[in-house]
């Protein structure tokens, strides 16, 4: 699988951005199926709309493409739906499977509404939401405001998971 995010799925461990987590998304994910090759694609920073006009000339080589993105968006109140949906859009004509993750919980005031944003998307794109909002969070599960604690970033991961195992199930038990 191939996750394209910013921070958030990046784990970073620091407000600059400059280390990682203990244990990152990717490393949680290929802990617990063992069966995916993860290319980490994430850059800390990142936001939809710029990394939206460069996609199309991404080389997809897996099967499974997460779509992180948002938080930076939100944070600036860029335009989100359509770069979103374009991604979405690239990645099923290629033939591959997209999984949106939603936004996860953070002290930013537009988060919500962004996090409906790529809920809809999602649904009338007939694909896989990973629904991060969903994962419970206290305000020690945040470094920042922002970035999520090792605890909290776990807990993302493993709601991805749960989303990649209803898009790929023959992977829930199955190893490398």
């Amino acid at each position: 699988m191939t996750l394209y995010g910013d921070s958030i799925l990046h784990g970073v461990a620091d407000a600059a951005g400059k280390s990682r987590l203990e244990e990152h998304p990717a490393e949680v994910i290929e802990r617990l199926r063992p069966a995916y090759l993860v290319i980490d694609r994430t850059v800390p920073g990142d936001f939809v709309v710029y990394r939206s006009s460069q996609f199309h000339r991404e080389r997809i080589g897996t099967r499974l493409v997460v779509i992180e993105h948002g938080m930076n968006d939100a944070s600036q109140r860029f335009d989100y739906a359509e770069p979103l949906r374009k991604m979405v859009r690239r990645v099923k004509s290629l033939g591959k499977t997209p999984i949106v993750t939603g936004l996860s919980r953070s002290a930013i005031g537009t988060r919500d509404a962004y996090d409906a944003l790529a809920r809809r998307i999602a649904s009338e794109e007939g694909v896989v939401f990973a629904n991060w909002g969903a994962v419970a969070m206290t305000s020690e599960d945040l470094m920042d405001g922002l970035h999520p604690r090792q605890a909290y970033s776990t807990r993302l991961a493993e709601q991805l998971v749960r989303a990649l195992d209803q898009a790929a199930p023959e992977c829930v038990t199955a190893t490398r």
